[in-house]
This record gives C-alpha cells, sequence and structure tokens, in this order.
C-alpha cells in the first residue's frame, strides 16, 4: 500500500482507511479519516478530501522515421467526487482526525497497473490557509477497488471440462518422417478464482522416433486499444505458472493425472467497465518433439478468473470479503500523481490488491462454514511477476 505523508512546519497530515487493506468492491462505501498534528495555533480556510479514479493507456513509438509522432494515449475519469471536512476552521496545537466517506459506483472497473496503463484509485486530502487560493500541505492515499465477476452469474459452460486432442505427423530437420504422436489434454473446467488449482489430465503417446516433452503455462494477455491515425492496438503477456514434464521417449506412454495449477494473483477476465484496457487469461498446452522440423502440437484454452468461485467447488460459500494479496505486476519507484502521469511512470510502487481463495491442492474445499483466508503477502516470484524477460510485447 502507498502511503505519503507530509510534514510542514511541525504538522504530519495523512490519510488512514478504517479498512487496513484498503481494499473495496463496487458500490462499497469508502470509509477513512485525516489526520492533521498541528503544533501551533493554525488558521484554515479550507480542508478539502477529493475521490478520483482514473484509467489511463500510453504507448510512444520509436524508431527512425517515427521518433516525432506524438505518443498515443487514452484516458478516462472513473470517479471525482471533492467535499469540504473544514471550512474557515482555526486549530489548537494537538492531533486533529477528521473522518469521511464515500459510496463507491457500482458500475466502476477493477483497479489495474500494467506495462502500458493502468486504472487506479486514490484520495487526497488537502489543506488551505487563509488569505490563499493555493494548498500548501497535501498527501494521498491510494486504494484498491474490485468490480466483482461472480462465477456463478456467468456462462453455464464454465462448470464443463474441456478436453482437446491431436494426432500429428512429425519429421526430421531433413523433412524425413518420424512417425506420429498423439496428444490429449483435458482441464476440469474454465472458470477459476485466484488460489483455486486447475486440474490438468495430459496424455501423450510417441510413436515417433523423436523426444519429446510437454509444458502447461497460464498467460495473462493485456490488450490496450490506443488505435488512432499513427498507432495500433498493443498486447502484453504476462506469462504465469508454468509446469513441465521430462523427456518422454520414443515408443512411451505418458500420462499426466495428478498435475494441477495454481491460479495466482491477478485481475479478474475482460476488467469490465474500462473500455480501452482488456484482460485475458489463458491456459496453454505444448508437445515439442527434440530434433524435428515440425510445429510443436499446441492447445490453447481461454479461461474466465473471478472473484467469486462456482458453488460446486467451494460448496459453501461465506459472503464475507476473503483476503487479499498483492498483484505485483512491475517493480518501480514511487507513483506519480494522476496529473503527472507519463509513460515512464506506468511501473507504479502501488500494486492493486484482489481477492486469493485459500483452496487446497488436488480438489475442491472441503465442507466447512467459511474459506480460511491465507496470509497476506505478496504474489510468489513464480507466480509471474512481471520483468523485461517474461513479458512480451505485440503490435497490431
Amino acid at each position: 500500500m502507498f502511503q505519503d505523508q507530509v510534514a510542514i512546519m511541525g504538522r504530519e497530515f495523512q490519510i488512514k482507511y478504517e479498512n487496513e487493506n484498503a481494499v473495496f468492491h463496487s458500490g462499497d462505501v469508502v470509509s477513512g479519516s485525516v489526520t492533521l498534528e498541528t503544533t501551533e495555533v493554525t488558521s484554515l480556510e479550507r480542508l478539502t478530501v477529493r475521490l478520483s479514479g482514473k484509467g489511463y493507456a500510453e504507448w510512444r513509438q520509436t524508431g527512425q522515421y517515427v521518433q516525432l509522432l506524438p505518443a498515443c494515449k487514452k484516458s478516462a475519469t472513473y470517479l471525482y467526487k471533492v467535499f469540504h471536512l473544514w471550512v474557515g476552521e482555526t486549530l489548537q496545537p494537538g492531533t486533529h482526525t477528521i473522518p469521511f466517506q464515500h459510496r463507491l459506483p457500482e458500475d466502476l472497473p477493477s483497479s489495474f497497473q500494467g506495462y502500458w496503463g493502468y486504472v487506479r484509485y486514490k484520495s487526497t486530502a488537502m489543506l488551505v490557509r487563509k488569505g490563499s487560493s493555493r494548498y500548501y500541505a497535501k498527501t494521498s492515499e491510494y486504494f484498491s477497488v474490485i468490480r466483482n465477476l461472480d462465477l456463478n452469474l456467468h456462462d453455464p459452460q464454465l462448470r464443463v471440462p474441456v478436453e482437446h486432442s491431436r494426432t500429428k505427423r512429425v519429421q526430421t530437420y531433413f523433412c524425413r518422417s518420424a512417425g506420429d504422436i498423439q496428444a490429449k489434454f483435458r482441464i476440469n473446467k474454465t472458470g477459476f478464482v485466484p488460489g483455486e488449482h486447475i486440474q490438468v489430465h495430459v496424455d501423450v503417446k510417441n510413436n515417433s522416433s523423436l523426444s519429446a516433452r510437454v509444458k502447461i503455462r497460464l498467460e495473462e494477455l493485456s490488450t490496450y486499444d490506443v488505435t488512432d491515425v499513427n498507432s495500433k492496438l498493443i498486447q502484453t503477456c504476462r506469462q504465469m505458472p508454468i509446469k513441465k514434464s521430462g523427456p518422454i521417449l520414443s515408443g512411451e506412454h505418458f500420462e499426466w493425472d495428478d498435475a494441477t495449477i495454481k491460479v495466482p494473483t491477478t485481475p479478474p477476465t475482460g476488467l469490465e467497465g474500462c473500455d480501452f484496457i482488456n484482460v485475458k487469461h489463458t491456459i496453454l498446452f505444448k508437445v515439442s518433439m527434440k530434433g524435428s522440423g515440425s510445429s510443436p502440437i499446441l492447445f490453447e484454452q481461454d479461461l474466465v478468473i473471478g472473484t467469486v468461485p462456482l458453488r460446486d467447488a467451494t460448496d459453501i460459500i461465506n459472503s464475507a470479503l476473503p483476503s487479499y494479496e498483492e498483484a505485483s505486476m512491475l517493480p518501480s519507484n514511487s507513483p506519480p500523481s494522476y496529473e503527472d502521469s507519463q509513460l515512464e511512470d506506468l511501473n507504479c510502487s502501488f500494486h492493486p490488491l484482489y481477492p486469493v481463495y485459500d483452496f487446497p491442492p488436488g480438489g475442491p474445499a472441503p465442507v466447512q462454514p467459511t474459506l480460511p483466508p491465507p496470509a497476506y503477502e505478496e504474489q510468489e516470484p513464480d507466480g509471474g511477476a512481471c520483468g523485461s524477460d517474461d513479458i512480451q510485447v505485440t503490435h497490431f
């Protein structure tokens, strides 16, 4: 959580939310307080709090002939509410705490921090002294917004297992026939929540003279629509957990019946409410052949990652919010203000928090009144924290 604390002339000035994780769902009431510590009598014109939410995407083309082209940008304001907590007050020395609250709109998009854009929400408190129209103390505090994606209200097909199969004739690098490989890939369903385990069944019959390997990978594909006369769509692919097999030798029959992949912390599929940033989740199954001139066998299956799990997966769902983990996509410096955001500032140290459920591996949760919350922790490195090596950029 990003916290900006300003100390001017002996005063401490900060915002604190009642929800210690600073996570709110669309339609929730944001409740917090502004704390101001003074060491002398202080005359104020007003104390103002502003709640704001903004989506922003920017892409700057590079190359010898496009350097003079303007950056491609898109932005949208989702929340803007200003209210005055104090007007014309004289403060005595001491600590002053002023509460505030505001109900969020129901249609806000979820918070998002990506490589080329973001959706961010924050509260800003400003002090204006008497006789001045400019603030002389300012502090901001980000908070996360979650727009619920209840899988039970989505497509009923999310509960249905999906299977792909293919037989492929393979060749060596010298175009000689090397036999065939039969591959079958099945997952238990296509609707999941972070913390849930995808149950995978793999069946590969290697009837070729070559060795083969199986790789299963989750991907989060973010699309930024910053199209104008000078640009096109751009995409970044965040690679999440990977599962690999050992070599499958010629004549072997390989079965993987107990493979599971845990869904890591990630924003809800679609990023509903934001019309220029889209998030897609996919599981990829790949069989590659060593020494082959043939392309690998590749299956790609779209998934829906929501915030409320399917009830047949958890038996009983508690209505209380689950705990949250950081979606640490990009390490970076201090977050910029909305007004000063530039392309190099998109890498923000503020990381939104998303609900993560505590599912046991290999199956649904046991029958119990609630799903126990996991510890509050950052996303594990093998969960796909983005770096320069695992972000792939595609231009359209």
